[in-house]
């Protein structure tokens, strides 16, 4: 028989969050009597002292008490997950889920995504932030999003990944360039040639690293953090790019067109993927948007006229 109540487990959290019963009675709304009571016959079901009371200065968890709170709060987290699943099996999802992404990827996959999104699911609302890992990654440890999309390999170990797609990186060219024509170019045929940089902390440090090992040292021409301005300066004839996302169109903004190339000798691939943090419980919104996320990039593969990444 359970004598313990989720109500007595809430109140223990919330005073060992708050360190005193007046602060936990303030953010639960409650009287300060009514957690007084409510541990005090948590404590007496369970026969230990939970919590050392100190005149005028709150309370402290005893050992005792350290070592059951984080197993109350198992309990509380998963009686939550319960009641999620309960409402998700009578409720249609509703609600903002606050996610961030890269700006190359938010252009070629987002939009996409909060359209399935809004067609599918009309009562979720999707609040997007864009912004590099330096940008995001803070968010995510406050909390203000749930997940960002991303590049992965510069990610700390302290992030838990869902990889969407593991990309070969290309070499943009004007149509007219002579080596347009080609199947695929190594780097070393265009190693004397100015060099458009995608000037993104991750794309900067990806696409140097890759130049280096080819043991080229480029002639940046110019450099952008915009994929469109890449783009265009390499439709007007003024150097090279290596990118990784496709637009699906090989036209520029001013009607230039362009030639994307496989590189021969196996590159480093690029890793697209949801990041969250690991001790985040991935809300029912937000596996929506995970599998949004990877249903839109199976279609865009599908439809797009080049060949489709080669896997590990």
């Amino acid at each position: 028989m359970i004598r313990v109540t989720l109500k007595q487990l809430s109140y223990f959290a919330a005073v060992a969050e708050a360190g005193s019963l007046a602060g936990a009675a303030k953010t639960l709304h409650v009287s300060q009597p009514s957690i007084s009571a409510a541990l005090a016959g948590l404590e007496a079901t369970l026969e230990v002292d939970l919590f050392l009371r100190h005149h005028a200065q709150g309370v402290s968890l005893t050992p005792t008490g350290r070592q059951l709170l984080a197993t109350a709060q198992a309990i509380l987290a998963g009686a939550e997950d319960f009641e999620s699943l309960a409402q998700a099996v009578t409720r249609e999802p509703a609600g903002l889920l606050r996610v961030g992404c890269y700006p190359t990827l938010a252009a070629v996959l987002m939009p996409a995504v909060i359209g399935r999104l809004a067609q599918r699911y009309p009562k979720i609302k999707v609040g997007m932030i864009e912004g590099t890992e330096d940008d995001l990654l803070p968010r995510l440890e406050r909390g203000d999003i749930e997940q960002a999309l991303l590049f992965g390999e510069k990610l700390p170990d302290t992030v838990k990944r869902i990889v969407i797609e593991r990309c070969d990186p290309y070499v943009l060219l004007p149509k007219a360039h002579r080596l347009a024509r080609k199947g695929s170019v190594t780097l070393r045929d265009l190693k004397d040639e100015p060099f458009i940089l995608m000037d993104t902390p991750a794309a900067r440090e990806h696409f140097l690293t890759i130049l280096k090992a080819a043991g080229i040292s480029p002639r940046i021409a110019y450099r952008s953090p915009s994929v469109e301005v890449v783009r265009g300066l390499v439709g007007q004839g003024l150097g090279f790019a290596l990118l990784v996302t496709r637009p699906m169109s090989h036209v520029t903004y001013d009607g230039l067109e362009l030639a994307c190339l496989p590189i021969k000798g196996n590159p480093a691939r690029a890793m697209i993927c949801l990041v969250r943090m690991p001790a985040a419980r991935t809300s029912r919104l937000a596996a929506i948007f995970q599998e949004a996320c990877l249903s839109a990039w199976k279609e865009r593969v599908a439809a797009s006229d080049h060949p489709q990444p080669r896997t590990r």
